[in-house]
């Protein structure tokens, strides 16, 4: 959390000093709130966010309590293409049956991506816009020794990452109807290499589903969903039995507009439906985070 609080206090700095460029608001010409990664891009659009989360999950016996920090910065070379890095921190707790507890903090995969429009249905203040996405989830999580999970699930499932090349491709349709918006969200990422204890993961498809209303033009709120699917991982070229699934989540969340380059946001996702293998559960995800267009 110092982190985070270090870097609200740069990035508000970073807002204040740059009063002689106009706002992103003016430039798009529309008072939409947008989270990271949904905005509209205009030539030499610069953004920075950082969020928090905070996650329970179980594997086998154990539970894992992990919080999250999540750097962002996206950078619009022109008005139709965007490229972003995403940088996580993550602290975990072990719990075991037992009552013997673990912890440890790691580096997580980073991300980079570059998003290009593909269509949009007028060239000033577009209603429907159409993006593709490529990226890179690169190897950098933190090397940490395997734990024993008791149950099913095998230990290599409690890192924090894959650590392996993860390229991934991706399409986002967004309309803005202010003061509604909707964003649907789908990517697909496809380890190409092995991970910690010789395993390769399995491909993964992740889904986001986002319906905002603006009662106030400083502030947003929105419901939404999530789904992620995943194939099995394989391990000394066997498909690991005890893996992949599908879970869904239902998320809900506000945003607010405190300056006109700062806006926070708060969000909660429960899952309403899982059909995860290997003992593996997840419980439910709260983040919190800022969005700086400076």
């Amino acid at each position: 959390m110092r982190v985070c609080v270090t870097f609200a206090i740069l990035a508000a700095s970073l807002a204040s000093a740059s009063d002689v460029r106009a706002c992103a608001t003016c430039a798009v010409g529309d008072p939409t709130l947008t989270l990271f990664g949904t905005e509209r891009a205009f030539e030499g659009r610069v953004r920075l966010s950082a969020t928090a989360h905070q996650r329970q999950s179980r594997i086998g016996g154990a539970t894992l309590r992990d919080h999250r920090l999540e750097l962002g910065a996206a950078y619009a070379p022109t008005e139709w293409l965007t490229l972003s890095a995403l940088v996580p921190v993550v602290h975990r707790r072990i719990d075991f049956p037992n009552l013997a507890r673990e912890r440890r903090w790691a580096l997580a995969d980073v991300d980079l991506r570059a998003r290009f429009r593909l269509f949009q249905d007028r060239p000033q203040r577009p209603r429907h816009v159409l993006s593709g996405s490529l990226g890179l989830e690169l190897p950098t999580t933190t090397r940490v020794r395997s734990v024993q999970i008791a149950g099913p699930a095998p230990s290599h499932a409690a890192q924090v990452g894959s650590r392996s090349w993860d390229p991934l491709a991706g399409l986002q349709y967004s309309t803005f109807l202010y003061p509604f918006a909707f964003h649907l969200l789908a990517v697909y990422l496809h380890p190409l290499s092995e991970g910690p204890d010789g395993v390769r993961a399995g491909g993964e498809l992740r889904t986001t589903a986002r319906l905002q209303w603006q009662p106030k033009v400083r502030l947003g709120l929105f419901l939404g969903g999530d789904l992620r699917v995943e194939a099995q991982d394989r391990m000394d070229g066997r498909r690991d039995a005890d893996s992949g699934g599908a879970v869904a989540l239902a998320t809900a969340g506000l945003q607010v507009r405190a300056h006109d380059a700062l806006s926070l946001f708060v969000s909660a996702s429960i899952p309403f439906w899982q059909d995860l293998r290997g003992g593996h559960e997840d419980r439910y995800v709260l983040s919190l985070g800022l969005v700086v267009d400076p």
